[in-house]
């Protein structure tokens, strides 16, 4: 859906005779949504006592909201139609546009969003052997979003079957709606969650319950979290992968704070066990390390509440905010060609047109959105690939910072490249150098905010300690962040010199952003 949105919205924009300097507000609210609400999202997961579980609930209203975003795009022109808009020629379709609006408000919103309960359900219903394996596979699957490129690349009405006049956006809808449906209940029928419920509430009603019952949840004293675990169990919220458990602690936890009363096995034979395994995952970064001295009930990497990320930011040392403005400027040059890339493709390379009456600009248009769909699907399979890579060797041989840096170098040359050669080949296979650039963003500064947690001199400007679930929240708004400044700017700029000079843009930006990281702490591996 996220990909269909993606190729798709611009074209959409077109169709619907939309003025170029529009094109970006479509993603304005999106990422202030986000901005405000993912943090309170994240503490509604991590505390929902459904019966069903923490995730499953917040992953399953993500999907239905996706799905009727994705329902508005594709279809807005026939729904603008049945709520009153003109059919003659040269009219311009309000409500299509404003169901375009919505649709893609709402499918972004949600489609962002669903990742960090994805993730959260991930870890918290596999063991530390099967968490490793199951990132890789949530990386490689990342082919998955190529087949939501690779629906928009299809020409479907050249196919009998699925031939209707004018109607491509809607055979895409018809098609990915099933990929989509049948996806989502894969996933959350794959694995059943435990329920976490309150000893408070057990206290109140539940003490008619089994000892079988009791084992087949996880207790959770509000008060006391951590110490009344009775299985091993995540209980964090994390949005990138990072696992904020460590056996160790909640052992001496457990054994140092026992309620005599209220006696819970202690399973060290197991803890022990996985010790070993939590190695590899504590070196990459996907697991914080935790100091000697930490105490479990610290509150700010507990609850991620609006407040506490702006306290954290007011807080917050030297090093995370070099490393958040190196964020924000890659997500800007990200999202300056890949909103646009399929327009980049019909409008400069095949010379494309929505001009009325111009039927043979419209086909070279329709044709250039197809090639870029082909192009999006490469940057796809290639993200997964240097996922795979990245993990596997490369984190290895190099420094995170080295990495990171080259992977807005090899970007800003794909973007020139693309500025400068207008041939469909060399265009599609630049899209590797997408799929780069976005794995660096996603991956390699969580590690590196990894490691500032592993050294016992990363606190606040007053002396304070600060949490991981704060700073992970921080480093996820640089990601809405520059969505936003590409929403308000881009559309008027790109109006006025031409779609192609996103490219520029988006070089301009990662080269600029190369600049900043020179001024990174530079950490030891």
């Amino acid at each position: 859906m996220y990909a269909a949105e993606t190729a798709l919205t611009v074209p959409i924009l077109t169709s619907l005779r939309v003025p170029e300097s529009f094109y970006s507000m479509a993603w304005l609210i999106s990422p202030i949504l986000g901005f405000f609400l993912q943090p309170i999202i994240g503490m509604w997961s991590d505390t929902c006592k459904c019966r069903w579980g923490r995730r499953r609930p917040f992953i399953l209203a993500f999907a239905i909201g996706a799905y009727i975003g994705v329902a508005l795009l594709l279809n807005s022109s026939d729904l603008g139609v049945l709520f009153g808009d003109p059919t003659s020629p040269g009219t311009v379709p309000y409500r299509a546009i404003a169901l375009t609006a919505v649709g893609v408000t709402l499918l972004d919103f949600c489609a962002d969003s669903a990742d960090a309960p994805i993730r959260a359900y991930l870890i918290d219903t596999t063991n530390t052997a099967d968490q490793e394996r199951g990132f890789n596979i949530h990386a490689i699957l990342g082919f998955g979003g190529g087949l939501g490129f690779i629906v928009g690349a299809i020409n479907w009405p050249y196919i009998p079957m699925f031939y209707k006049e004018g109607g491509e956006f809607s055979i895409i809808f018809y098609v990915a709606s099933l990929l989509f449906i049948v996806c989502s209940i894969s996933t959350l029928t794959s694995v059943r969650e435990e329920p976490l419920i309150s000893s408070s509430s057990r206290d109140n009603g539940d003490t008619g319950n089994s000892n079988d019952d009791d084992q087949a949840e996880i207790e959770v004293d509000e008060k006391r979290p951590l110490l009344s675990l009775r299985r091993n169990s995540s209980r964090s919220y994390n949005t990138k992968g990072f696992v904020e458990i460590d056996p160790a602690t909640v052992v001496a936890a457990s054994i140092a704070n026992a309620d005599p009363a209220n006696p819970a096995p202690v399973p060290t034979q197991a803890f022990e066990a996985e010790l070993k395994q939590k190695a590899k995952l504590v070196k990459l970064g996907l697991m914080r390390r935790p100091a000697a001295d930490e105490n479990d009930d610290y509150d700010e990497k507990d609850n991620v509440t609006i407040k506490s990320m702006l306290i954290s930011m007011v807080r917050m040392p030297p090093r995370l905010w070099k490393l958040m403005i190196c964020q924000v400027i890659g997500w800007i040059g990200y999202f300056a060609t890949h909103l646009y890339y399929t327009d980049f493709i019909a409008t400069t390379v095949y010379n494309g047109t929505f001009e009325h009456g111009d039927d043979a600009g419209l086909e070279r248009y329709k044709t250039g959105v197809t090639m870029g769909c082909w192009g999006l699907f490469l940057y796809s399979a290639s993200s997964a690939i240097y996922a795979f890579c990245l993990e596997r060797w490369l984190s290895e041989k190099f420094s995170l910072k080295t990495l990171y840096f080259l992977g807005y170098l090899v970007y800003a040359a794909g973007c020139v490249v693309n500025f400068f050669v207008h041939q469909i080949a060399v265009n599609i296979i630049m899209c590797i150098t997408f799929g780069m650039l976005v794995v660096s963003l996603n991956t390699l500064p969580y590690h590196m905010l990894s490691q500032f947690h592993a050294d016992e001199t990363y606190k606040n400007r007053d002396g304070s300690k600060r949490g991981i679930g704060v700073d992970c929240s921080l480093l996820n708004s640089c990601y809405f962040l520059g969505e936003l400044i590409v929403a308000v700017s881009l559309g008027p700029l790109l109006e006025q010199t031409g779609v192609n000079y996103c490219m520029v843009i988006g070089a301009g930006f990662t080269l600029f952003g190369n600049l900043c990281m020179f001024f990174l702490f530079y950490f030891k591996t």
